[in-house]
């Protein structure tokens, strides 16, 4: 009986271990599934601000009128298929809606949107910490810092990162042209392109550089371009062969290649038509401009014999080529630096741009009436607009520092210009330039009048202190030598020329204290000494008068009454009658010759 009991008390201790163990098995599990429902969660609300940012900044690009940026950031959003849940689904904003108002802009654009991403064209994911360099963040038209290192990021279920924007400084006329341009679109929604002209040509004459303007402000050329495409829509021809309705405004053009805006053809008004026109401009008419700061062809042949990653180095090779007169070398070796143009600092990349513009030289067409350049014309109209270019960057270096000096040498470079033997149509298309830079920096002067003034009268002061330091030097070691000198001449007594010496001292500073000190010094050794000659001459004039007074208490002899000098000597005598005698001669007058003859008869 007792065994029974204790074989029912074992099953029943087991079987209350056994449904324990499942009970906590149980929580376990519901606790996993828990904690993976929660990050589940919180992993699809990150994907959503991913893709509500990428459509974010897709709104923000098709407002700048960036079609293929905003189909790029779509893309991007697209694939990472995210979907919204719950009672606010239809409310937010979505790829969907995104790429139907992009559809739309692109309709009123006249280009062609990119489809968008299917299980059949959807790019492949990068793997975990593969990185892609985002061609989308710096652009020349963003306004963002082009010289800083470019981000990068994980593709695709990564957010866009922000380029950090470069420092600015305002521009005084930037509110201005905003407005101007705010202007020239509302006359161009309305229809009036003309009025819509002419105002985006007053803001883009305004000349402000793109740097003035916020990442999201518009740019006067790209409203001039829009302005542009209106007219040709309106003309029902293509955009290539129908210039504007205004050919002053020329916007300008950029590379079609998809990955980055970069400048092909500045715009009209800043580069002229002429003789330095067909040194400068692309083909007109030509449906494909290309991309002159790119190679002819994509392996570039190695020029310098030698492994060069320097891109000032490569333009500095350039240009000696170029006053060698070897243009081929010199645009290979100008495209091999426009890889490398990351490294130049932006007054040397424009010098950059400037080169590789002139070295592609468009072909002529038969209407144009432009005076065809000889060889030797080229080469010297090259030679100037190269010189003009260095000159315009030095003088915009030296604006800050010395305004006056770079306004003196654009003076100068416009006088070199005007005497040069340029044919005259370049000349004046140089000349131009020259006055407008010097227009820019007397508008510059004026309106740091104060700065400036006050500057050069603390450059005066500066240069005036440094003149009292040197001639303060100067006067040490004057001083110094004459010191020497001195002491020289008061060791040997010479008191009358230290006083010169000290006089000449007094002459370079009279304020110095060892000036001072030699002129003192001087005068008293000059007068003790004087006194001490007194002093003598006194002490031996009381001892010859006593001498004389006991040479008077000798008495005479009765035997020598009379007694004469120096002892009796007859020589004294002999010396006493020839005196007596010249004297007597010199009492006479001279005899007549009438009295000489009588002289002689006797």
């Amino acid at each position: 009986m007792n065994a029974k009991q204790l074989f029912a008390g074992v099953v029943c201790g087991w079987l209350a271990t056994s449904n324990a163990a499942s009970a906590q098995v149980q929580h376990l599990v519901s606790q996993a599934a828990f904690s993976q429902a929660v990050l589940g969660q919180q992993e699809a609300a990150q994907d959503r601000r991913t893709v509500d940012e990428l459509l974010r900044q897709a709104r923000a690009a098709m407002k700048q009128g960036n079609v293929p940026l905003a189909t790029k950031l779509v893309e991007r959003a697209e694939a990472m298929d995210v979907k919204g849940g719950g009672l606010l689904r239809g409310l937010g904003d979505s790829p969907e809606k995104v790429r139907r108002d992009l559809t739309k802009l692109s309709a009123a654009l006249g280009t062609q949107p990119t489809p968008p991403v299917t299980a059949a064209n959807m790019p492949v994911p990068l793997n975990s910490g593969q990185m892609i360099q985002n061609p989308y963040l710096a652009q020349p038209q963003d306004g963002v810092n082009l010289g800083a290192p470019l981000q990068y990021q994980a593709a695709p279920n990564q957010p866009l990162p922000v380029q950090a924007a470069a420092p600015q400084r305002p521009h005084p006329q930037v509110a201005e042209c905003l407005r101007l341009m705010a202007q020239a679109k509302m006359q161009l929604d309305r229809g009036d392109v003309n009025s819509a002209n002419v105002l985006a040509k007053q803001a883009y004459e305004m000349r402000i550089p793109d740097e003035a303007f916020g990442p999201n402000d518009p740019r006067p050329w790209m409203l001039v371009l829009e302005i542009e495409r209106s007219v040709r829509q309106q003309a029902g021809a293509t955009i290539a062969n129908q210039p504007l309705a205004d050919p002053g405004v020329a916007p300008a053009v950029y590379s079609t290649n998809g990955t980055a805006n970069a400048y092909v053809q500045p715009a009209a008004a800043l580069q002229p038509t002429g003789p330095v026109g067909q040194l400068a401009q692309a083909e007109p008419g030509s449906d494909d401009l290309g991309d002159p700061f790119a190679a002819d062809d994509p392996s570039l042949p190695d020029v310098t014999g030698r492994p060069i990653e320097s891109a000032s180095e490569l333009m500095q090779l350039g240009e000696d080529a170029l006053r060698q007169r070897d243009t081929e070398r010199a645009k290979t070796l100008f495209q091999q630096a426009w890889q490398l143009e990351s490294q130049l600092d932006p007054a040397a990349r424009q010098r950059l741009q400037d080169h590789l513009q002139l070295l592609r030289t468009p072909p002529s067409t038969e209407d144009d009436d432009t005076p065809k350049l000889t060889a030797g014309e080229q080469q010297l109209v090259r030679r100037f607009v190269t010189e003009v270019g260095r000159e315009q960057a030095a003088a915009r270096r030296l604006l800050d520092e010395d305004p006056r000096k770079a306004w003196d040498r654009l003076k100068e470079l416009r006088d070199q210009v005007a005497d040069s033997e340029l044919p005259e149509t370049a000349r004046e298309q140089l000349l131009v330039r020259i006055n407008n830079s010097i227009n820019e920096t007397e508008e510059f002067i004026a309106r740091n009048r104060v700065r400036i003034e006050q500057a050069e009268q603390n450059q005066a002061v500066t240069e005036q202190i440094d003149l009292d330091r040197v001639r303060q030097l100067e006067v040490s070691d004057e001083l110094a030598k004459l010191v020497d000198e001195f002491n020289t001449l008061m060791d040997q007594e010479r008191f009358a020329e230290a006083i010169m010496i000290s006089k000449k001292a007094e002459e370079l500073g009279g304020d110095n204290e060892v000036i001072e000190s030699m002129k003192w010094k001087s005068r008293f050794a000059q007068r003790f000494v004087t006194g001490m000659s007194i002093r003598e001459r006194m002490e031996q004039g009381v001892v010859d008068a006593l001498t004389d007074v006991d040479r008077a208490a000798i008495p005479w002899s009765e035997k020598n009454l009379m007694e004469f000098p120096e002892g009796n000597d007859p020589r004294y005598w002999r010396d006493l009658i020839t005196r007596r005698e010249r004297g007597l001669k010199a009492g006479q007058r001279m005899p007549t010759e009438t009295e000489i003859e009588i002289q002689r008869s006797l």
